[in-house]
């Protein structure tokens, strides 16, 4: 079961790069996500979004587990850095996929930090995601949850894995030409959105 939560404005926007600040929902719905991650086996994201804002991505809850939620990060060239949060607080629970086009160097110093990489080439350069789904069946991991940008919740849609989407509306409006929506993925100046989605 994979699950694609999001957090939008009511014009269906996730951020905007001028005014990117503050939290899109309230107290109350992020506290439902800590739900929702306690639900869950694993927590996806993309680099991009651990670059931006150093998150942990971790169940805070407190209640107990029948084992800890995996954390995996989609990251085409292993850019993770080794001294954010994530790395830091990683104990055999944080994946990078990544593709054979990182740094072998890299793979290994991520690896002496108790990170497991994955290596899942996929069209157009970057980590599968379709791929990751698979490899977390054969181990046994039932539900996913994908907290990420726009880019890889676009590649989510399109890859046709998700199973249910979580909308988090905050009473708010972007706007500008700039913001992003929840789905979409660049396409040379602006931005493409999946075939079939709207915002």
């Amino acid at each position: 079961m994979v699950t694609l939560k999001t957090a939008i404005t009511l014009d269906g926007k996730i951020s905007a790069p001028d005014d990117n600040t503050g939290w899109i929902t309230s107290t109350r719905a992020r506290a439902h996500v800590q739900e929702l991650r306690h639900d869950h086996d694993a927590i996806l994201t993309g680099i991009g979004t651990v670059l931006a804002d150093d998150p942990m991505l971790t169940d805070r809850t407190e209640r107990p587990r029948s084992r800890p939620l995996l954390r995996i990060v989609m990251d085409s060239q292993l850019r993770l850095p080794l001294d954010g949060r994530m790395a830091r607080s990683a104990k055999d629970d944080l994946v990078v996929v990544t593709t054979s086009a990182s740094s072998s160097e890299r793979r290994k110093l991520a690896k002496e930090r108790g990170i497991e990489v994955l290596v899942l080439d996929g069209p157009g350069g970057r980590a599968d995601l379709r791929s990751v789904v698979e490899w977390l069946g054969r181990r046994r991991y039932l539900s996913l949850m994908i907290e990420a940008g726009s880019k890889l919740n676009w590649t989510a849609l399109e890859s046709d894995c998700v199973d249910r989407i979580f909308f988090y509306y905050g009473t708010k409006i972007l706007g500008g030409m700039e913001a992003l929506p929840w789905p979409a993925e660049s396409d040379g100046g602006g931005v493409r959105m999946p075939s079939g989605s709207t915002t």
